[in-house]
């Protein structure tokens, strides 16, 4: 996890004082306490820091890096989990390298195929280069996501990146406080890409890059290149096997890769199938180190399952117990996100994390798991709502189902899936709407309800629902899970991904 700053003014403006900028960087340093560096150009357009936290090649790869002609500079956060292979084939078109490092390769790659050079990149990533002779700057962001990434255009004249949102705001007295973002956090517990919590403040999209001349930053704005829908609306294949069969040897490949490093790597490990799959794949290789968080309130401990995962994979484990109301730390993580977030798994998280840093400083864990192979009970509910709409034609929806959910809870004879009233009312609404009130801290009433008149005028009838919607309609297949989870699997990393 390194840190990033980078600003770029045309000649209508000026750019921060270089002392205020150093300022901005110093604010990452948790992110790359090894090594920090600046690059100012000669006529003070153009600014960027770094701080590195140093994974593979530790002799060297400092940032920011620059090609042998000095025209081009480089910063990056990330891996790129190919970069032995793409060296190999820059070496062949001609390129000479200085170092073992990714970053140089990353570099190399922007000489080689500038913009395109996204298509090459298997890794998690945001960078910013600076092209001095073509008079250029672009920023880019992973596929995923699961790289942060912020930006602000303060003016027509210039624009700023950061790896969080706290460098940017750190000299603004003005910030203005975005209506619909806080709608989105009362509603969904977090604020959805690409809003901050602020105007005139941004995420990049997962997906995206913004690119523009110097002279023209005006017009610098998000452009996708890629896209997770474009899978998503592919049917199932005919053979499932296969399927399982290709989908095992892309996650064993998919950790392989993520273990290489010049460091000791590490791997969270909770009582669930996602970590001690990925686990038993590292233990394959070397002896893994392994750390898990139990709590004093036996509901939420899962410790025992982990140790025995564990015992099976020989793995040199470390296992912390603290209190389910340990609220000490929230200044701390409060600090490190910036915007308002309301899921408490990121104190254990937290907690865990500042162990594991004693001994290693990569670890890998399972985040995304239950969203990519749908192991969430709302998709579950998905797909026995589908099978029930299609056995009761739709114009005794709301009859049947409305009036079930009117008797509830006498049906005590019925199945235990069928006894819940929010089953039946979901029965009689649409399947999106349903789905976004599933996976909301509270309904769009609820949410409502909580604001006065005046903050929900100025809304202008807003809801997080439209997000949902939005993104279910560009889905072309008519499949009962991908529909409604597109808009969970194209955030999977959005709310910790500033912890990254």
């Amino acid at each position: 996890m390194c840190g990033l700053v980078a600003g770029f003014v045309n000649s209508k403006t000026n750019l921060y004082p270089q002392s205020q900028f150093i300022e901005m960087t110093e604010t990452l340093h948790h992110r790359g306490p090894d090594e920090t560096g600046y690059y100012f150009n000669d006529d003070n357009t153009v600014a960027l820091g770094h701080k590195r936290l140093s994974i593979i090649d530790l002799a060297n790869g400092q940032q920011p890096a620059a090609s042998d002609c000095g025209n081009v500079q480089i910063v990056f956060n990330g891996e790129i989990y190919n970069y032995k292979e793409l060296k190999q084939t820059l070496v062949k078109l001609g390129h000479t390298f200085h170092s073992d490092s990714d970053t140089e390769v990353l570099l190399h790659c922007w000489l080689q195929w500038q913009h395109d050079c996204l298509k090459h990149l298997n890794g998690m990533f945001s960078f910013v280069v600076w092209d001095q002779a073509a008079n250029l700057f672009f920023a880019a962001r992973d596929r995923l996501g699961i790289k942060p990434l912020f930006w602000t255009k303060p003016d027509d004249n210039s624009i700023y990146f950061a790896s969080e949102l706290k460098s940017l705001i750190l000299n603004d007295n003005n910030k203005i406080l975005n209506t619909s973002a806080i709608h989105d956090y009362f509603s969904l517990g977090y604020v959805p890409e690409p809003k901050c919590i602020y105007d005139n403040y941004n995420k990049l999209e997962a997906g995206h890059y913004i690119s523009a001349h110097l002279d023209d930053i005006t017009n610098a704005e998000p452009v996708q290149y890629w896209d997770c829908l474009d899978s998503i609306n592919k049917h199932l294949s005919e053979t499932p096997d296969s399927d399982i069969d290709n989908g095992l040897k892309t996650l064993t490949d998919s950790i392989n890769m993520r273990t290489v490093a010049d460091v000791p790597v590490g791997a969270f490990l909770s009582g669930g199938l996602d970590s001690s799959v990925i686990v038993s794949t590292m233990s394959k290789t070397s002896k893994v180190c392994t750390y898990s968080m139990g709590f004093d309130t036996k509901e939420y401990d899962e410790s025992a399952d982990a140790q025995t995962t564990a015992n099976l994979f020989n793995t040199d484990h470390t296992d912390i117990i603290v209190s389910a109301n340990a609220f000490e730390y929230l200044d701390d993580i409060i600090d490190m996100f910036d915007e308002p977030f309301a899921d408490n798994s990121t104190i254990p998280t937290y907690l865990i994390s500042k162990q594991a840093a004693k001994r290693v400083k990569v670890v890998l864990s399972g985040d995304g798991a239950d969203e990519l192979f749908l192991g969430y009970r709302n998709y579950r509910m998905l797909k026995l709502e589908t099978q029930l709409r299609r056995i009761f034609p739709k114009p005794i929806h709301n009859v049947i189902f409305g009036s079930l959910a009117k008797f509830y809870p006498t049906l005590a004879w019925a199945p235990q899936f069928l006894r819940a009233q929010s089953t039946f009312k979901s029965l009689t609404g649409d399947i999106i709407d349903n789905f976004h009130e599933a996976m909301s801290l509270n309904s769009d009433c609820q949410t409502q309800l909580i604001f006065n008149s005046e903050f929900n005028t100025k809304n202008n009838g807003y809801s997080s629902k439209q997000i949902f919607q939005n993104l279910a309609a560009k889905v072309k297949i008519n499949d009962p899970i991908k529909k409604p989870s597109t808009s969970i699997l194209k955030r999977i990393y959005l709310p910790t991904s500033s912890l990254r």
